[in-house]
């Protein structure tokens, strides 16, 4: 794994959004993983920006929602298409059978799993994965203990969940489990990106990188991958090893 230490938020999201520009040029057509939360809200911001000024065509890209609360309902704030939908897809050119993302009102969660590895397998596989990592080390909704094999699933988050520092609910209750990629599709992209910020995540950013491999925590799987790459800004990297 490799890492980069960026002085702040601004500029590490800036890092992030010239690797996915520079990736889209190179293949036009990019099968993307997009996660939603603060950590990414700055990245989506600065895309939209570049396509406005013709930096960079999506509109052969091919785009999946890394997770999706279970029971939210697609169209109000606090879902994962609502936030991609409206810091990102709406505000580009992405025809929408290129973009597929789980429905958190899905009948059933089985088939709603199958669909999305079905749609990834159509595609070939994912080649740019973009993450987070929280500070339990899950990646996605694959909280600790996760199967490294398993492909979509739904994860007990084992709280309620929350967005922005809002609990997001549902009728009847508030949201505590989540459909996923699972790591196995995470580990079989063509690469991985990693964005971290804030003192809050530095000791599970030197778990991951410095410490030795722990099958327990999920962002170990990483190591396992042959290019992921972590954006770090000072407080995020700032209990790392200098080598």
């Amino acid at each position: 794994m490799n890492y980069a230490i960026f002085q702040n938020y601004e500029e590490l999201s800036y890092s992030a959004a010239e690797i996915i520009v520079q990736e889209i040029h190179e293949k036009p057509d990019l099968f993307i993983c997009l996660p939603m939360g603060h950590t990414h809200r700055r990245l989506l911001e600065i895309l939209v920006d570049y396509y406005r000024e013709g930096k960079v065509d999506f509109s052969r890209c091919r785009f999946v929602g890394l997770f999706e609360w279970v029971g939210a309902s697609p169209y109000k704030y606090g879902s994962s298409r609502h936030f991609l939908y409206n810091s990102f897809f709406s505000k580009v050119h992405v025809p929408k059978n290129q973009v597929y993302l789980f429905d958190g009102k899905a009948a059933n969660s089985y088939d709603e799993c199958m669909k999305m590895d079905q749609f990834i397998f159509k595609e070939g596989g994912i080649d740019l994965v973009v993450l987070g990592i929280g500070t339990n080390g899950h990646i996605g909704f694959n909280e600790p203990g996760s199967s490294f094999a398993a492909y979509s699933h739904i994860s007990h988050i084992g709280q309620n969940a929350k967005l922005f520092g809002q609990t997001v609910v549902r009728e009847g209750g508030s949201l505590t489990k989540a459909y996923t990629l699972g790591i196995k599709h995470i580990l079989g992209a063509g690469e991985i990106i990693v964005l971290a910020n804030g003192f809050d995540k530095a000791k599970i950013i030197r778990r991951t990188l410095n410490e030795k491999f722990d099958p327990n925590t999920p962002s170990n799987a990483l190591k396992l991958h042959r290019n992921t790459t972590f954006l770090l800004d000072r407080e995020a990297g700032s209990l790392l090893r200098i080598f």
